[in-house]
């Protein structure tokens, strides 16, 4: 992934991959961007992540191009942009956790999930340390600590929105 600047064109992220296909078959390039982070896929194959500050809001173009062979011939059968959605859902590891209404202990509790609980989180914290959740059962949200081993999440936190309390 190349940044193009008035001053010069910057490599953000390199790289190969076997995944894709010869000639005689179809790749799927799909680019999820999410403010400052964008996530590539080949084939359903996550194959980088990239964060550039620069990129907070704003358009995003598509230009490609094949530098080691210059007479590639390179064409698009279907391209399509659309809003991003994702859905997220993490599993409850922890025995129990508070679920508060703000992103921190400061916040009071609200509700207690435990061990086994399903949570589908709505967006979270820039540094992904927080979580906001629906509570199962209905449109009340709050916000949960994600501490390495409290939640399994999938797909990954950072594809969701970052959201202030």
């Amino acid at each position: 992934m190349l940044k193009s600047s008035p001053n010069a064109l910057i490599v953000l992220n390199e790289g190969t991959d076997d995944g894709i296909h010869d000639l005689d078959t179809d790749d799927t390039l799909r680019v999820d961007a999410q403010g400052t982070e964008f996530v590539f896929h080949i084939n359903d194959k996550l194959i980088g992540e990239v964060t550039d500050p620069d990129y907070a809001s704003g358009e995003v173009g598509l230009y490609v191009e094949s530098f080691d062979s210059p007479n590639t011939h390179i064409h698009f059968d279907n391209l399509s942009v659309r809003n991003f959605e994702v859905s997220v859902l993490c599993n409850v590891n922890a025995l129990t956790m508070n679920v508060r209404n703000g992103p921190g202990t400061d916040f009071s509790s609200s509700h207690y999930i435990k061990s086994g609980d399903m949570v589908e989180p709505v967006g979270r914290t820039a540094d992904s340390q927080w979580l906001k959740v629906k509570i199962a059962g209905g449109d009340e949200q709050g916000w949960l600590f994600n501490s390495a081993g409290y939640l399994s999440c999938t797909p990954d936190v950072k594809l969701l929105p970052v959201v202030t309390p």
